[in-house]
């Protein structure tokens, strides 16, 4: 019997020991973090500090009710009936203890340094407690902050002789209904602000589990090359693969294009392959431009692009794969004359024919369309995209070296209809997206005309979903005041049953850090909508959309409703 009792003792000596040496740790980390490089006075503030905690600890354990403030049960922290109507009770600990801790804190700190070892003991609640205030409170004063911080600077002081987080959220649970009790004393509504703050978290959390993005991502973290720009993307049997040109800058001989995949049940991209460069010969090299994808049905999958000095100068090409994008055919140049897709996908034909949207700029921006058959053996003009002739000013509609600018497009992208027409939504010059249509299967075009969504002359694409809803990525930007050119950000979604009256769906980008441009965008098997971009023309960006999650929020005279947000 004796042998057990004096077990038990030592055990409870060798409990005590651990738990002090852990008040002397704690000790030692809290004033260390001070950086004070003063042996000495470390030291002294160690001592100071653990001789505090050993105390407070000690009589907590031997006092647990008389510590606390009346009105506040020790056992769950939480207030009794009467906490309305204290401020605070002193407890029946000596005042000495927490004056021998604050005297000796401030006879070798500075105002900060003792804060942040109070803020040691209460893990930062002053700080955190504030910010809380100020979210709730957005239009906070000056006087009404300091009076809130006087207050929980005093909870703090208070909640340092206490033993756990309970009982020191306790504490600054009283000092926060003083803060709540000043707010409504100064013409505050504070149930109103906090219930308005909940609402604005919980419909915030609301929007995020609806939001119809379900991945946004880089293609790739680093490359070999500085800049790039002008992605596509497309999908084949065995996933999705996005291409782009990439090198020192736009127009640079060094300029190539590069291809990258996700293979379907891949989470991560490859890294950029170089499959296309602008060599001539051993002393001539062009940049390459606008890569664009295409993969036919139950066939190869096609990668368009150009190779020269500048886009009026510019040959187009085509590379063939056979395996979903891992290996690539050597080049073949289109027939003289003929560029391919310019930008943007093509789209196939009910007769088989591939219909390519392309344009030049030459003498004045111009679009129009090509048709290649017999797998690209065979290739043909569509008929001229005509303008108004009164805009013309005097000069013929198809006059090749007179077109008005207020009707000079380029890069023009196809939206598909279930009665066999065909739109295509084009860049332009005019500060507006400018449309035309063909009622015969691309081999004839209305004439140009506005739409009523802006455009900063810069790249945009669009898709037809499987549900006959007709999708437009752009910068949704009106170019200052007589200019032709504008910002492009932000990066826009938006919707339309019939191509003319449009609905904001989705921001995409919107920060004006830099451009968020030329996007290429489809529609996968699964339904998803799959969007690539230039971002900061430093990476390409890839995001994947649940079309069905879209809001639609009706743009009335260009304008985008504030409402529709990222």
């Amino acid at each position: 019997m004796r042998a057990i009792l004096f077990l038990l003792f030592l055990g409870g000596v060798f409990t005590a020991a651990a738990q002090d040496s852990s008040m002397d740790k704690r000790a030692t980390e809290w004033v260390s973090a001070l950086k004070l490089n003063d042996a000495d006075k470390e030291t002294r503030l160690v001592a100071v500090v653990s001789t505090h905690l050993k105390t407070i600890k000690d009589w907590n354990n031997e006092h647990p009710y008389t510590t606390v403030p009346a009105g506040i049960d020790p056992s769950t922290g939480k207030a009794l009936s009467e906490m309305d109507r204290q401020i605070i009770a002193n407890s029946a600990m000596p005042k000495s203890v927490h004056a021998d801790l604050m005297n000796g804190l401030r006879k070798e700190l500075a105002d900060s340094q003792v804060n942040f070892i109070l803020d040691q003991y209460t893990i930062g609640k002053v700080a955190f407690t504030l910010n809380g205030y100020k979210a709730i409170v957005p239009d906070l004063t000056a006087k009404e902050e300091a009076e809130i911080l006087k207050n929980l600077q005093q909870a703090r002081e208070q909640a340092v002789d206490f033993k756990n987080m309970k009982q020191v959220s306790a504490i600054f649970e009283i000092y926060k209904t003083k803060c709540e009790q000043y707010l409504n004393s100064n013409g505050r509504n504070w149930h109103a602000l906090f219930k308005a703050y909940v609402d604005g978290v919980k419909a915030k959390k609301a929007a995020a589990q609806v939001s119809p993005v379900k991945v946004a991502e880089f293609l790739y973290d680093t490359a070999s090359f500085p800049e790039c720009h002008a992605a596509t993307i497309v999908e084949t049997p065995k996933g999705l693969v996005a291409a782009y040109f990439g090198g020192t800058r736009e127009r640079h001989p060094d300029v190539c294009i590069w291809v990258s995949r996700k293979d379907a049940g891949s989470k991560n991209w490859t890294a950029p392959l170089n499959v296309a460069n602008g060599i001539q010969n051993d002393t001539l090299r062009y940049a390459c431009w606008n890569p664009v994808l295409y993969q036919v049905p139950a066939g190869d999958l096609l990668l368009f692009y150009k190779v020269g000095p500048s886009p009026s100068t510019w040959k187009g090409f085509l590379l063939r794969s056979r395996d979903g994008g891992i290996t690539w055919s050597k080049p073949t140049a289109l027939p003289e004359g003929f560029l391919g897709p310019i930008k943007n996908k093509p789209v196939a034909l009910k007769d088989g024919s591939l219909l390519c949207p392309t344009s030049v700029e030459g003498n004045g921006w111009k679009i129009h369309f090509e048709l290649m058959t017999n797998g690209g053996k065979n290739w043909k003009m569509a008929g001229p995209v005509p303008v108004p002739p009164a805009a013309a000013t005097g000069a013929s509609p198809n006059d090749e070296d007179k077109v008005p600018a207020a009707y000079q497009a380029i890069q023009p992208t196809i939206l598909l209809y279930k009665n066999g027409a065909i739109q295509a939504l084009s860049r332009s010059k005019n500060r507006v997206i400018l449309s035309t249509e063909s009622k015969d299967g691309g081999k004839t075009w209305s004439t140009l005309e506005p739409t009523g969504l802006p455009n900063n002359n810069s790249g945009l694409d669009g898709v037809t979903l499987a549900d006959g809803r007709q999708l437009l990525v752009y910068n949704h930007v009106l170019p200052p005041a007589g200019e032709s050119k504008g910002e492009r950000s932000p990066l826009n979604v938006s919707l339309s049953p019939d191509g003319k009256t449009w609905y904001a769906a989705l921001v995409l980008e919107d920060d004006h850090t830099g451009q968020y441009s030329y996007p290429s965008v489809i529609q996968s098997s699964d339904g998803m909508v799959h969007i690539v971009y230039t971002w900061h023309r430093k990476k390409i960006k890839y995001v994947e959309i649940d079309p069905s999650k879209l809001e639609m929020k009706k743009i009335e005279n260009g304008s985008w409703p504030d409402s529709v947000k990222k």
